[in-house]
């Protein structure tokens, strides 16, 4: 019993004893500790810009989907949308007929409805949280067309 009490207190000592500097000095050196954030970004958007079931087609009748960004922060990016798969002459997309040539002219705004996306995208600068930015449809024409499903595909970009 007493043999483990001289054990016990030796373990003791040596640890609450400080280190001592050998019996030549002591070196001491620094580390530098790094950490490199590079810029990254990630997007999801809705699935569908659902104009719903209209029994004619009316000139503004809108619709709106989105388009949600994260960025690292102070991270500048760009979101661009293209002119579809049906785009038209001029400026103009269109949704066309899934069963014929028909189509129905519509145009993409930014969020306040107003301003036309533009060509160049819509800017904006990370946050490290996520961003949403809704993206307005409007249709275009007052002419109707034959009752059916009309429909266009958009590609959203992301540049950062």
């Amino acid at each position: 019993m007493r043999k483990i009490a001289i054990a016990t207190a030796l373990v003791a000592a040596a640890v609450a004893t400080p280190a001592m500097a050998g019996p030549n000095g002591t070196v001491t050196r620094t580390m530098d500790v790094v950490l490199n954030v590079t810029t990254a970004c990630t997007m999801t958007t809705s699935t569908t810009m659902d104009f719903g079931f209209l029994t004619s087609v009316t000139a503004n009748t809108q619709s709106t989907a989105s388009a949600t960004v994260r960025c690292t922060p102070n991270a500048a990016y760009t979101v661009k949308i293209d002119n579809g798969q049906n785009f038209g002459a001029g400026t103009q997309r269109k949704l066309k007929s899934t069963t014929g040539t028909a189509t129905v002219d519509y145009n993409v705004f930014d969020s306040t409805g107003t301003a036309a996306w533009p060509v160049a995208g819509v800017p904006g600068t990370g946050t490290g949280l996520d961003q949403t930015l809704n993206i307005v449809g409007k249709l275009a024409q007052t002419t109707e067309v034959a009752a059916g499903t009309y429909k266009d595909l958009l590609t959203i970009t992301l540049d950062y």
